[in-house]
């Protein structure tokens, strides 16, 4: 779990608290806890926004001031025609050096992704200040507006989003990824870099964040994006499903029936045969009765059984759908091609240059098998 913005806050509020923060070089820095690039006021412009963590915000809460989220941290942008130009260009408006060592968040809005993201992205590899465990999103607003949304729970926008991110392992549909892992698909021969979509839903005052789906490039360029369900699809085969919850019908016919993803592994495997590739993927999962809306009591071997068997199908389901996606994208998502090249090393290198046409049209095969193995504290139901 990230804890960066956890370990600014508990900074901050000491500081503030024991009233030294004016002391030594603290004052000549400004804190920053999210990065926001948006296209400029023209195309040749890029608009950077970042959010600063105040001090005087988190000093009147500590004495009962009754300081808002509005008062803990502030919103600058400005505009050049490189980043690094923009990072320089802010010491026009702030009195203070940006700091970016606590930086969690850098979002990308929709037009400057399919543009393209080499040329915004250099500067936050290069730098020393920047982390490369920084949470990276694609959003369809101005990713500036981002910022703007009041917090929920916490008391900086960008502290709350990166909590967000992560507790998505615990709905598995939303592939979230840091600067490092990004960048290694950007730089891969055939994987597709993904990204999470965040959205603002909501108007007004009831404006809130909400992630969701993946973003799928072609190289640097945003192409398309997945569904929540073709997400987790695409996080089965990837080995990346932690938790979630997954809907199917009640034996009896009537009603729904939740189960509840413990525990999951995957398996990739090409399959060279006779000149032609295929893949197998196989996928194992125990999952535990959540709750049923049907007054059957499933508390039986025949009963789970028949929950096994449907919770194979919804998984296998949830695949197929990531799959078709991803193959009507021409982009290799889940990283076959990286598979090919590991096991069949020789046969890769005639492959390789015609993967584009290749991957659209494989052939995959999908074995599931799971388990319902817990009711929970009860086994006939409530009703």
């Amino acid at each position: 779990m990230k804890k960066a913005a956890t370990v600014l806050l508990c900074a901050v509020i000491a500081l503030a608290a024991a009233g030294c923060w004016s002391s030594g070089d603290l004052n000549e820095y400004a804190f920053v806890v999210g990065v926001a690039v948006d296209q400029g006021s023209t195309p040749d412009n890029i608009l950077l926004t970042v959010q600063v963590a105040k001090p005087s915000g988190f000093k009147s809460t500590i004495n009962g001031g009754g300081g808002s989220g509005e008062d803990a941290y502030w919103n600058i942008s400005n505009e050049g025609e490189t980043l690094f130009n923009a990072v320089r260009g802010f010491t026009h408006e702030s009195g203070r050096k940006l700091d970016f060592q606590h930086n969690t968040l850098l979002i990308y809005s929709r037009d400057i992704a399919e543009k393209g993201l080499w040329d915004c992205m250099d500067l936050f590899v290069r730098d020393h200040e920047f982390r490369t465990s920084t949470w990276v999103a694609i959003t369809d607003e101005k990713a500036a507006d981002v910022f703007e949304v009041e917090a929920g729970l916490e008391t900086l926008p960008a502290v709350e989003i990166d909590k967000m991110m992560d507790s998505q392992q615990y709905t598995s549909q939303s592939y979230t990824t840091e600067l490092l892992d990004f960048l290694k698909r950007l730089k891969s021969d055939t994987t597709a870099p993904l990204a999470p979509i965040i959205s603002i839903r909501g108007e007004g005052e009831d404006r809130k964040i909400h992630i969701s789906g993946a973003a799928v490039f072609h190289k640097d360029q945003l192409i398309g994006e997945l569904s929540d369900l073709e997400t987790r699809g695409l996080m089965w085969v990837t080995g990346n499903v932690k938790s979630g919850i997954l809907i199917v019908d009640c034996p009896c016919g009537q009603g729904k029936v939740e189960l509840e993803i413990f525990q999951a592994k995957s398996s990739v495997t090409p399959v060279l045969k006779d000149g032609n590739l295929s893949f197998l993927v196989e996928i194992k999962e125990k999952g535990n009765l959540g709750s049923q809306t049907c007054s059957e009591n499933l508390a039986s071997t025949k009963k789970l059984d028949v929950l096994s068997k449907r919770q194979n199908e919804a998984i296998k389901t949830e695949i197929e759908a990531a799959l078709k996606k991803a193959q009507e994208l021409n982009a290799d998502i889940f990283g076959f091609g990286e598979a090919v090249y590991r096991k069949y090393p020789k046969q890769w290198k005639s492959m390789k240059d015609q993967w584009s046409e290749i991957f659209p049209t494989l052939d995959v095969e999908i074995k599931v098998q799971s388990d319902v193995y817990g009711t929970g504290n009860i086994t006939k139901p409530v009703n």
